[in-house]
């Protein structure tokens, strides 16, 4: 598997890359942050964000942590499926280093992740690049599962989500139906007649993927994202109770999902602009004040993106360590 433009010739993920993304989006978000505080009006958003004290940042903080307990959870479940095996405790700072590239464009710095498995355990990229897709399909399929139970309470953006999650489900006959796509393999490499190992590769890793159609471990991978979704979610739900927007959990959740997909929809880092702007255009068109919704967008942000970006860069030397580099 050839290394994306992010990485580095050894195949390691540009770090340096990484940071300027990371101070770029900062940079973006603040000023994107500071435009709509102006806009709904400075002093309000100041009071609104006031209500938010310590012991509901360390809350929120700690329902954020058990979010990416669970998604590493998830992740180490499939990775057993394909038979890899790494301690716990080191594949957890493999995989929370991965954080530390989530502000790269499309997130495909996150293939760090793969690059630490490889150098730790001798792991071929084309078996164990089905936990990236995996990680990447379970994620949308939770929240658009999520999104649309919260839709059908609430009976707002239906279509949306059904819509959302129709697509979301038919990325997964990549696991349980793989032949057809192996057959678009073959039939891909013999129009081309090019980079033969490429295609063997690809071939290698389609049929790695229907490890894990399993039922138990399917099962087990969804679960744990539903979980972590929804755990986010929630937290959302805390955070715009304590700033008096009259929500429902439904609500809050349904806001907070289809946001998330509208981010990942985007593909610019870390869903920068897609997800603020949907989360925040909901929020309004459900009657949350603008100084509210304003500073839930930007709180909510902050706990669930910039938070596992901190998370990532300090589990990243330990992770480097462990691989001698």
């Amino acid at each position: 598997m050839s290394s994306p433009r992010s990485a580095t010739p050894g195949g390691l993920p540009d770090r340096r890359r990484a940071e300027r993304w990371v101070l770029v989006t900062l940079a973006v978000f603040a000023v994107a942050v500071l435009a709509a505080g102006l806009g709904s009006g400075g002093a309000e958003l100041l009071a609104s964000l006031a209500r938010i004290d310590a012991g509901l940042m360390a809350l929120l903080l700690g329902m954020a942590l058990a979010s990416f307990t669970l998604r590493f959870l998830r992740w180490h479940l499939a990775a057993r499926a394909l038979g890899i095996d790494v301690p716990v405790l080191v594949h957890a700072g493999f995989f929370l280093a991965g954080f530390s590239m989530t502000l790269t464009p499309g997130r495909v710095g996150e293939v760090l992740r793969l690059w630490l498995l490889r150098k730790y355990g001798g792991f071929r990229y084309e078996k164990i690049a089905p936990l990236l897709f995996v990680d990447r399909l379970s994620d949308v399929v939770a929240i658009a599962i999520i999104a649309s139970l919260a839709a059908l309470l609430i009976g707002k953006y239906l279509l949306l989500s059904v819509m959302a999650l129709a697509g979301a489900l038919a990325l997964n006959l990549v696991f349980f139906a793989p032949r057809p796509f192996l057959w678009m393999t073959g039939a891909a490499y013999g129009m081309t007649r090019r980079a033969p190992r490429l295609f063997a590769r690809i071939r290698v890793a389609l049929r790695q993927m229907g490890r894990l159609s399993d039922r138990r471990v399917y099962a087990g991978v969804l679960v744990l994202s539903l979980a972590s979704w929804l755990t986010e979610g929630l937290a959302f739900h805390l955070l715009l109770g304590r700033l008096a927007a009259d929500l429902s959990a439904a609500a809050s959740v349904l806001v907070f999902t289809l946001a998330t997909l509208a981010g990942v929809v985007t593909m610019l880092p870390g869903g920068l602009a897609g997800a603020e702007f949907s989360m925040l255009g909901m929020l309004l068109a459900l009657g949350v004040p603008s100084a509210a919704a304003v500073a839930a967008t930007a709180v909510i942000r902050v706990v669930t993106l910039w938070f596992a970006v901190l998370v990532g860069f300090i589990a990243l030397p330990f992770a480097l360590r462990k691989v001698g580099r």
